[in-house]
């Protein structure tokens, strides 16, 4: 069933019955056979995001990842302080401590902190906790989503017909890696495990532990549950992408709200926009 919406003289084309029951069945992104049209359809007719299969990325590794994450934020919280991050984003941040960009916010609504802890690791200069195999795990990872990284950003260089934007992917890539624990809460007013936004990057690639929590927002303000599926991989377009289209591409609102405790893994590629042409 689908219906017809017209909105700035556009048709937008809906099949409604991907709404059913709460949760919005994203299309899936065939990794292996995706093309740029494929891509088109998501980011530029559809919301912005997509959930990723055949993405070539052993669950082994994966749960490894979430594994270490775990046994990160299980340390005394004493030495997780000793390795906070100086704002450059490699190292620890407390929970409560960290309120959405006003860059990336979506709503006007004052926020309380978020709800959430997390460890940042870049490329080079970070700091590892003394734990066996956490660095293998997550440098392995890292590896991993950068691999499926660039053939994803040659794929919207080709979907969008900019090739003048492929010199600000360097190889390797510019990235952040978070291992993120959300305890188990309950929403009340102006506090979320993540409030609502837009990420500042140009993609991010999202790993779940398996647990429910994250919700995205349509281009028609609805917002909908995303299934945390260890086997798919959430991909969200960002402001950078949204910016360097001069709007055609959806950056996705998304949030945590709250619920059980979960694990997430998010991976942003960032292009280097100091690069002239």
């Amino acid at each position: 069933m689908s219906h017809i919406v017209i909105t700035a003289a556009i048709i937008i084309t809906i099949d409604i019955r991907t709404r059913a029951h709460g949760y919005i069945d994203m299309k899936q992104l065939d990794v292996a056979s995706m093309t740029g049209d494929d891509l088109r359809r998501i980011f530029v007719s559809g919301d912005g995001y997509c959930l990723l299969v055949n993405h070539g990325i052993d669950m082994q590794i994966i749960k490894a990842a979430f594994d270490a994450a775990k046994s990160y934020h299980a340390l005394p919280i004493q030495y997780k302080m000793s390795m906070k991050h100086k704002g450059d984003f490699k190292g620890y941040q407390p929970i409560d401590t960290q309120i959405t960009h006003i860059l990336g916010r979506v709503d006007n609504e004052e926020l309380l902190p978020n709800h959430n802890e997390s460890v940042f690791f870049k490329r080079e200069g970070n700091i590892w906790p003394d734990i066996p195999g956490f660095q293998h795990d997550v440098e392995t990872v890292a590896n991993k989503l950068e691999n499926l990284s660039q053939k994803l950003v040659v794929k919207f260089v080709d979907m969008l017909e900019i090739s003048h934007i492929a010199s600000m992917f360097p190889k390797p890539l510019y990235y952040t890696l978070r291992l993120t624990r959300y305890p188990k809460m309950q929403y009340e007013p102006g506090r979320y495990g993540l409030a609502a936004h837009r990420d500042t990057s140009f993609m991010t690639l999202l790993c779940q532990d398996g647990n429910q929590g994250l919700s995205v927002r349509d281009r028609f303000g609805i917002w909908h549950d995303v299934p945390g599926d260890m086997n798919k991989i959430v991909l969200v377009a960002g402001l950078q992408l949204r910016d360097m289209t001069f709007g055609e591409v959806i950056a996705a609102p998304h949030r945590v709200v709250g619920g059980e405790e979960r694990y997430a893994m998010p991976f942003f590629v960032m292009a280097e926009t100091n690069i002239s042409h």
